[in-house]
């Protein structure tokens, strides 16, 4: 038996002494009879650094994100508006009850708004990673879901495009979908360029007043020089009726209104019931161009007070009321 197993060793060494030969392989390089031999797996690839984010919001407090946020809540119509934009709302968990646009928004679940009870223990079963809102937002309701434990951070109101272009921005960067919004707002650029080459420097353009609001309908509520909507009305061929008054919320009285005499009128207090009917029967309005010929339009205020990506919605819709011959 003893000899069988020595032949055996001994023509497993001369196999092995063969190899070596055939293969010009030092015999120093051979593992030594009875040694396992274990191939060596590649070398693991380096785990993806993992994402994590801090930065200072609209209320100068440090919000930091660790992991890719992928479950959102949305307490702004302009944020809510905007993943929609960038086709990023299945992201969204949450809304507030007041982003009602698109129409595909209200099928995200409501967590009431700023003006209602707002009980922030409602997030828990939602099990959000992050939750966005803007500065108008009560600070009571932005303390008690910090409280929660998940990271909130708080967007500024835009006060010109160029704030949008930000928010858009900073709303990829949150959600670490970058290319996803800054296609958002490359689409926006391009289609404001569009309006811009037609409109180009036509004149007259008409006076366009912007009804905030009209319970005094001898002074009613407007925004005054110097604001979003002024670069808005400009941008789509008109002029803010306006112009002469300093502030982002200003009175303009009537008697004021009728030597201006608006052209066009823009509803903002139309979700109110306020309709063309209803300046008819104010006394000393029958004289305004603007009722007179029924340019009268119903708007949502929300895009203004929430400017986001609906804006060049409201440019586009807006240059082809003011000026019908350049857009047929």
């Amino acid at each position: 038996m003893k000899a069988i197993k020595l032949t055996l060793t001994c023509l497993s060494l001369f196999f092995l002494l063969a190899c070596a030969a055939s293969e010009n392989i030092s015999l120093e390089t051979l593992p030594p009879p009875g040694v396992e031999v274990q191939v060596a797996s590649a070398t693991p690839e380096a785990s993806a650094t993992p994402f994590v984010l801090e930065l200072s919001d609209a209320l100068g407090r440090n919000v930091q994100i660790i992991g890719e946020p992928r479950r959102v809540i949305s307490l702004s119509s302009f944020i809510t508006s905007t993943f929609f934009s960038a086709g990023a709302e299945h992201l969204l968990v949450g809304r507030d009850s007041l982003s009602l646009y698109p129409p595909e928004a209200e099928d995200i679940p409501s967590l009431g708004d700023m003006f209602s009870e707002f009980d922030a223990v409602q997030f828990i079963p939602l099990d959000a990673d992050l939750v966005l809102a803007d500065e108008t937002y009560p600070i009571e309701s932005i303390l008690n879901i910090e409280a929660l434990g998940v990271p909130i951070f708080i967007f500024p109101t835009a006060v010109e495009l160029e704030d949008i272009y930000s928010n858009i921005s900073l709303i990829g960067s949150l959600t670490n979908q970058q290319e996803l919004f800054d296609l958002t707002i490359e689409d926006f650029q391009q289609r404001l360029a569009s309006v811009g080459q037609v409109i180009g420097d036509t004149s007259p353009r008409p006076r366009v007043f912007y009804e905030l609001e009209a319970s005094d309908p001898e002074n009613p509520w407007t925004y005054g020089a110097g604001t979003i909507l002024d670069e808005i009305l400009e941008l789509a061929g008109g002029e803010n009726a306006a112009l002469n008054l300093e502030g982002t919320w200003v009175q303009f009285p009537l008697a004021e209104l009728q030597t201006i005499n608006p052209e066009f009128i823009l509803l903002a207090d139309a979700a109110y019931g306020i309709d063309l009917a209803t300046l008819q029967t104010r006394p000393g309005w029958n004289s305004i161009e603007a009722v007179l010929e029924g340019q009268v339009l119903a708007f949502d205020e929300t895009i203004i007070s929430k400017p986001g990506p609906r804006i060049i919605e409201m440019i586009e819709s807006l240059a082809a009321a003011f000026h019908p011959n350049l857009f047929p």
